[in-house]
């Protein structure tokens, strides 16, 4: 008879499992056991953490500063934060219990977990207080990777915590692949998210068909529509062709000024605004975006159509910009794709007698060209401080004079003041219109002299040309006919050129509250005839409706055919109540009356086509 095997013993559990739970699929092996799936998840905390640990350092040493707004959430103390977990976490000396390692990475999850968790409204509420202050608010990538930096290392963090449990244990091994693998699933996550934060795609609607443009208003009587922005607040209103144009936080829209429906929009989601506005009489609007850390981008819109004329060209001039209508840029017909930028400049110390008037290629920001004002056989002659761009002529105002007279002497002798048109590409002298200056009593001042507006008349157009004391010169750029007109008004104060025909010239003012030099509170328009015609002025008050208030500096004032109206706005600037008061210009004591009443924070107004036009941070109305 046989014997009889010795049973076989059945395999003890402490030798298949550790104290973490059940470890199968693993060879035995001398060594302590290999943690794949723990070392993937101690890879993708630590990368997590590190990641959000530099975007934090990075927001609050390496950022531009440009926002309006402390950044939010608080960065610095994050950062205080983050630095100490590192340490707690990393560098601590194992302890050689599982306790103490559990303990530290239950702590990592709930601080990370807090971040991540937070992150979302304390962000949210830094975008709303960047658009309440300024419009805008700077992208940046390092809030992108400091949440989902977080979010790794909540995750790494939580299975750390579940699968080291407390207790003995015996020691564990780190796969050093594992762990590498879990920082590098990170990787691919923070590129599309770093990606995503400066390529947000531009929202282009254009205008299939806008038909002819509306008549501008003469006269107002009731509100005839109202829009509201979809996101965002409204910060400003220009005029369009069609209508108005609106300047929210993230583009332009432009509104029919017949019944306020949407004609087009362009809207840049993520991109920092470096300027935007209209130039030739808003034929065109511009709008110059960079992107952070980015070079910037022009784009210029047809006004009709919203079709982009120049879609994101580079745009190399630094110093551009005024926000707004503006008649610095040009885009002349025979290089369509391609803007241009007229500046001027007078001479200092030895050559203060000389001026320049330069053209810029925006795309490079290398001049064209320049032009020196020089001597002719009007005398010495000068060129005037701004420009005006129409019908593919840069129309530059011009005063000639003996070179003494801009030395500030007093010469006797003739002054011939004008305006040269010059090709834009090259500088050369297309027309030249000077008329005498024979008033010795009111000379023309060399400083502040420039082309302030352009004015159709009909068919015609016709060009403001003014000195800094408010001497004016109006001329048919048509015909070359012209007069002067003398615009120092005596009895008010901060006159300002509203309105422009062939007979009169139309200004608001304030007038001085007693013997004091401060404005009272009344706004004031004044007519003045063209020449010759006799130099005196109607004078139609709009008074302050909030007297009790004090004075309101704030006024708004418009012209709409032989009506006046003012916008009082909330004499704190802000949220409050507003006022819409019209008065007749075409009768000697009109009596303001009081149009339109509301409640909101006022942004502008002008007069569009189609309809007078109110801008609040909530809404648009157009009225007529």
């Amino acid at each position: 008879m046989s014997p009889t095997p010795a049973p076989r013993p059945e395999p003890d559990d402490e030798t298949t499992r550790t104290a973490d739970g059940p470890d199968t699929d693993r060879a035995p092996s001398p060594g302590p056991p290999v943690d794949r799936r723990g070392a993937f998840a101690r890879g993708l905390f630590h990368a997590g953490l590190l990641a959000a640990l530099g975007a934090t350092a990075w927001q609050e040493w390496g950022a531009d500063g440009s926002s309006p707004v402390a950044p939010l959430p608080p960065f610095g103390v994050i950062l205080v934060l983050y630095g100490v977990l590192v340490f707690f976490v990393l560098f601590l000396e194992h302890s050689g219990s599982s306790r103490f390692p559990w303990a530290r990475y239950v702590a990592a999850a709930v601080v990370t977990t807090a971040m991540a968790v937070l992150f979302l409204p304390l962000e949210a509420f830094a975008w709303t207080a960047a658009s309440e202050l300024s419009g805008v608010h700077r992208p940046s990538v390092a809030r992108p990777v400091f949440w989902v930096g977080s979010c790794a290392a909540a995750v790494g963090s939580w299975i750390m915590v579940f699968r080291r449990p407390t207790g003995a244990a015996p020691a564990r091994s780190w796969s050093a692949g594992a762990q590498v693998l879990g920082a590098a699933a990170l990787v691919p996550v923070l590129l599309v998210v770093s990606a995503a934060s400066f390529h947000r795609p531009v929202v282009h609607h254009t205008a299939s068909a806008p038909g002819a443009a509306p008549p501008t208003p003469t006269g107002v009587e009731s509100m005839a529509w109202e829009w509201t922005p979809d996101r965002g607040s409204v910060w400003e209103v220009l005029t369009g062709t069609h209508g108005p144009i609106l300047r929210l936080v993230d583009g332009l829209v432009a509104l029919d000024g017949s019944d306020g429906r949407e004609l087009w929009s362009a809207r840049f989601p993520g991109q920092f605004e470096d300027g935007t506005g209209i130039f030739e009489g808003g034929r065109w609007a511009y709008d110059v975006r960079g992107r952070s850390g980015g070079d910037a981008r022009v784009r210029v819109i047809d006004t009709a159509t919203g079709e982009f004329v120049i879609d994101g060209a580079p745009f190399a001039e630094e110093n551009a910009f005024v926000d707004g209508a503006t008649e610095r840029f040009l885009l002349p017909s025979e290089r369509p794709g391609e803007l241009f930028m007229v500046s001027g400049e007078e001479g200092g110390g030895a050559e203060r007698s000389t001026s320049w008037v330069t053209v810029t290629d925006t795309r490079t920001g290398e001049d064209l060209w320049t032009r020196e004002s020089g001597v002719s056989d009007e005398g010495l002659c000068h060129f005037g401080e701004e420009h005006l761009f129409r019908d593919d002529v840069l129309w530059v105002a011009r005063m000639c004079a003996d070179p003494a007279y801009f030395d500030g002497d007093d010469v006797e002798g003739s002054v011939r003041i004008g305006f040269s048109g010059l090709d834009p590409l090259t500088g050369e002298t297309l027309h030249e219109h000077l008329w005498e200056h024979e008033d010795q009593d009111e000379p023309w001042e060399r400083f502040g002299f420039r082309v302030s507006g352009a004015w159709e008349d009909g068919d015609d157009i016709l060009l403001t040309v003014q000195d800094g004391m408010g001497s004016f010169l109006v001329a048919d750029l048509r015909t070359g006919e012209g007069g002067f007109v003398q615009g120092d008004l005596p009895d008010t104060r901060e006159n300002v050129l509203w309105e422009v025909d062939r007979e009169e010239l139309v200004y608001t003012g304030r007038k001085p509250l007693g013997d004091f030099e401060v404005n009272g509170p009344d706004v004031v328009f004044s007519r003045l005839p063209v020449d010759p015609g006799p130099a005196v002025t109607i004078d139609a008050a709009v008074p302050f409706p909030h007297p009790e208030g004090g004075r309101n500096e704030a006024s708004h004032a418009m012209v709409a055919g032989p009506t006046g109206l003012v916008v009082w706005p909330s004499p704190s600037g802000g949220e409050g109540e507003w006022e819409l008061h019209a008065v007749p210009l075409d009768e000697p004591q009109g009596e303001a009356t009081t149009v339109l009443t509301g409640t909101g924070t006022f942004r502008g107004g002008v007069v569009a086509p189609g309809a007078v036009v109110l801008a609040f941070s909530d809404r648009v109305i157009g009225v007529r």
